[in-house]
């Protein structure tokens, strides 16, 4: 017992390192993403960035002397997100990177608070997820709620657009509903209703009869509040039925992949309030971008950065609880501040979200290009 006392003491006072380390032991971080179906490039690009970010701190002596080992599970549904969630669980993962969609973060919301943890960070924008009325200790935000970006959204619309006649397709989900009430109550503020409201589903294909809606109406701007495959579609469509209208976007819009599915020409003047945008000349960003592309031979996307800020978000929240037990790691996300490619990372201790940063950005000549950087 006193040798092992002594150990500990000669670790803590000679090399630094607090009693409860965690050195030599494997840091395992899960990562729910999609694998499969039509959306598994989001998989890909999530892979990307949170192997970059693993392969930096590993090759960089890991977190306090232990390496990080990730582990995948495919989150195709809501019920496939808890399924990965509790497959996670058994692989006794440390941390765990979550979705980047609200409604498959709402569903394993209840999962995370019934079995205490661990700790999530996710890409979920929803404001209902970030209410102060949700019941919620374990998952952290890595974006910043659609409670910001829809008011950007539609004040951007109203006063630099000039746009008397705002109409707005959203899909018919928790992220496509919740950003619909917070619109239709911002406009409401504004003595406005919007000029025309529809919706669609997941997995549509054909949005012939919103655009004809939006045609009959004389809309002068359009907020499609969409995922990445309905809008890119949507959008595609729009110009194939020769409708010349405004279009501000949720962040997803200026990605590559999204921008891949509108079409050449589709998107040009395209705006969107978003979280990341690959071409920007910010000096953090440009950098990053670069080394990406050396690694991956690709522009990132939004699921790329994501994945590489979350990751460094639960390594940095790991090195200071010196533990790899999940409520000290849960207690350290609340205390640190962590500068990500996205944003700075600082919880708020009643939601737990930690950005409240966006960009707007508009398409010119094929690229996106960052008009101004708001943060609140």
């Amino acid at each position: 017992m006193k040798r092992s006392i002594l150990f500990t003491m000669i670790l803590v006072f000679v090399f630094g390192l607090p009693i409860n380390c965690i050195a030599g032991e494997e840091i395992r971080i899960g990562v729910m993403t999609t694998l499969t179906g039509e959306a598994a490039y989001i998989g890909e690009y999530a892979q990307d960035g949170a192997n970059m970010a693993v392969k930096e701190i590993n090759d960089n002596g890991g977190i306090n002397g232990s390496l990080v080992k990730l582990y995948y599970e495919d989150e195709t549904t809501t019920t496939a997100s808890i399924n990965a969630y509790r497959k996670l669980r058994e692989r006794k993962v440390h941390a765990i990177v979550g979705s980047i969609y609200s409604v498959k973060v709402a569903a394993v919301l209840p999962e995370v608070q019934k079995f205490g943890g661990p700790p999530i960070v996710v890409g979920a924008t929803s404001p209902k997820i970030w209410s102060k009325e949700t019941e919620n200790d374990w998952v952290f935000g890595d974006r910043a709620s659609d409670e910001l970006v829809t008011k950007l959204a539609v004040k951007f619309a109203v006063e630099e657009l000039n746009a008397d006649k705002v109409g707005i397709i959203y899909i018919n989900d928790d992220f496509g509903r919740d950003g619909l009430e917070a619109m239709k109550a911002l406009f409401e503020t504004r003595n406005m209703e919007p000029a025309a409201i529809t919706s669609c589903v997941e997995g549509d294909k054909d949005f012939t009869a919103q655009i004809r809606l939006f045609k009959q109406v004389g809309c002068e701007v359009i907020i499609p509040w969409v995922h990445p495959l309905e809008g890119g579609l949507f959008v595609r469509q729009l110009h194939q039925l020769g409708m010349d209208v405004d279009i501000v976007g949720p962040s997803h819009f200026v990605s590559v992949q999204t921008m891949e599915i509108m079409g050449k020409d589709a998107d040009e003047g395209l705006y969107s309030v978003t979280d990341f945008v690959a071409s920007s000349e910010e000096p953090k960003v440009a950098e990053w971008v670069a080394e990406y592309i050396k690694l991956y031979d690709r522009e990132p996307a939004l699921f790329s950065v994501f994945a590489y800020d979350a990751v460094n978000i639960l390594a940095a929240a790991i090195e200071k609880a010196g533990t790899a037990d999940p409520e000290d790691i849960r207690d350290a996300l609340l205390e640190i501040e962590v500068e990500g490619i996205i944003g700075t990372f600082k919880a708020n201790p009643e939601t737990l979200n930690g950005l409240h940063q966006v960009r707007i950005a508009q398409i010119q000549n094929g690229k996106p290009v960052v008009l101004q950087t708001i943060k609140e």
